[in-house]
């Protein structure tokens, strides 16, 4: 006769607490005001800006001796010496402010269950990644004696319905494991059945109901998990508001992150000039050190603004996110010819990428164009005026587009769009590096409107680099027998290549 062993794991409750916060500054203020009693502490962030910026503060404010690792350091030779041995090298350190890059298996326990961290911080903001995630940060920290944190309020609009997202993924030819062939032309075939293309839009969907509403889901995880969660309400005014060195936070906050980018600026300045070589080679490389990042991104904003490295053209670049709103911009001005045969003409490009600037560019400039300060044909209208009731037609376009939208830009459409268009508006001119400016208010009818313009200086500057961007890009070409460049098109037909001009 057969014997068989069965374990049965009977969950046990954590009978832990965690005080979840309701204000962002309100959590810092108590944190920075208990690092300054000293104890020790290990804050959890699930950006790098904002584990860069609490390091900061950190230094600054209390003295502490301060470790922070984000993904601009975590090649370095000390942090992965530091990470290999992270329980013993903890000990000389105060302070351990780490972002994801502080990757999953990194597990921080003590000999004996010792509760040798006092103070465990979480700082996360929406829209970046689950629930999930956040809890597994906080974990890192096995027996701490106390754990705090701020998670963000989301009321955002993600597509959660798997029949909806798989759709868009073959529409949008994502998937590369459900490419069952190509066509004539090299557009690939989708099988809309594939097991992996139905996991995959599931998993989406979970990410995306995760995000849509990050705050509650973590209240819901942290009890079932057996956590009581004690909610902390921010202090009414006169009631610690007010007092004592932490009253400014937000001000602190601002102020250390202007001295990183002040500093990060005057690094990049003092960063060895590359060769193109070099910086191909750097760009290639799987990771990098902090030092050869400062160097490639050195040659990459010379290189893509056509000037000298200044510490006030680094501070414009933005940490490369203005590049990318410039890019963008390109990709919106470019004639739909010139970005076909970019895409298509680029070996690099995956099959499944071709249509993905093309996609791009035709939803943008059809939210643009619905919210009329956009024509469609390189013009920016900078005399319309914008107020909530003249937007409708931006408004039911992007619930029209809204999960193309997500799909291609990684938005989510405001839940309050509809009582504050001009909000999401401002996320889709940030895309391409534009900004609105107030343009006064009215009064009539007893009901107060609050008017909107965009950005005139903003726009030129972004148009004037644009422009430079547009001019100086390589177009690959192929030449017809008449000397007119010309590709084949999706359908097999000639296409021929035009210049994109625009107005001086």
């Amino acid at each position: 006769m057969d014997n068989y062993i069965f374990y049965v794991n009977s969950y046990t409750p954590t009978a832990r607490t965690i005080d979840l916060y309701q204000s962002k500054n309100h959590l810092l203020k108590d944190m920075m005001d208990t690092m300054r009693k000293g104890d020790k502490h290990y804050v959890a962030c699930n950006s790098k800006s904002e584990a860069e910026s609490l390091a900061e503060m950190a230094r600054v404010e209390t003295g502490l001796r301060v470790m922070c690792i984000t993904s601009a350091n975590s090649q370095d030779p000390e942090i992965k010496d530091f990470i290999n041995s992270i329980v013993d090298r903890i000990r000389d350190y105060d302070v351990l402010v780490a972002s994801p890059s502080l990757g999953t298996g990194i597990d921080i326990t003590f000999p004996d269950q010792e509760q040798w961290i006092d103070y465990v911080w979480g700082v996360f903001s929406d829209k970046i990644n689950t629930h999930f995630d956040m809890d597994q940060q906080l974990c890192r920290v096995r027996h701490p004696k106390h754990v705090k944190a701020w998670v963000a309020e989301s009321s955002l609009q993600y597509e959660t319905g798997p029949s909806a997202i798989k759709r868009v993924i073959v529409d949008l030819d994502e998937l590369p494991e459900a490419i069952r062939g190509y066509g004539s032309h090299g557009m690939p075939i989708v099988d809309d059945d594939d097991p992996l293309l139905h996991v995959y839009a599931h998993a989406v969907s979970m990410q995306n109901a995760s995000k849509n509403d990050l705050r509650g889901n973590f209240i819901k995880l942290k009890e079932g998990n057996g956590w009581e969660v004690k909610h902390i309400a921010p202090p009414k005014p006169g009631r610690g508001s007010s007092d004592g060195a932490g009253s400014n936070i937000g001000m602190q906050a601002a102020e250390a992150r202007k001295r990183l980018e002040e500093m990060h600026a005057a690094d990049v300045c003092n960063a060895e000039p590359l060769t193109e070589e070099e910086y191909q080679a750097l760009n290639d490389a799987m990771m990098l050190t902090s030092d050869e990042q400062l160097c490639r991104d050195r040659y990459a904003i010379e290189k893509f603004y056509g000037q000298e490295i200044t510490p006030e053209l680094v501070l414009m670049d933005n940490r490369g996110r203005y590049r990318t709103q410039i890019n963008a911009m390109c990709e919106l001005l470019e004639s739909e010819t010139v970005a076909l045969v970019r895409t298509y003409g680029n070996a690099k490009t995956h099959a499944l990428d071709k249509n993905m600037a093309a996609q791009r560019q035709a939803t943008l400039k059809e939210v643009l164009m619905a919210s009329c300060i956009y024509d469609g044909k390189q013009s920016f209208d900078t005399s319309h005026r914008m107020h909530k009731d003249n937007m409708r037609n931006f408004v039911d376009c992007c619930l029209n587009y809204r999960a193309q939208i997500a799909h291609l830009f990684d938005m989510a459409l405001r839940r309050d769009i509809e009582d504050k268009p001009l909000a999401q508006f401002k996320e889709f001119l940030n895309l391409i590096g534009l900004d609105t400016a107030t343009d006064g208010k009215s009064d009539a009818g007893g009901k107060r409107t609050h008017f909107y313009r965009l950005d005139s200086d903003l726009l030129e500057r972004t148009m004037s680099f644009a422009k430079y961007r547009l001019k100086t890009r390589i177009r690959p070409a192929f030449p017809s027998y008449i000397g007119t460049p010309y590709l084949l098109n999706p359908d097999g037909e000639r296409v021929y290549l035009t210049e994109p001009t625009f107005e001086e």
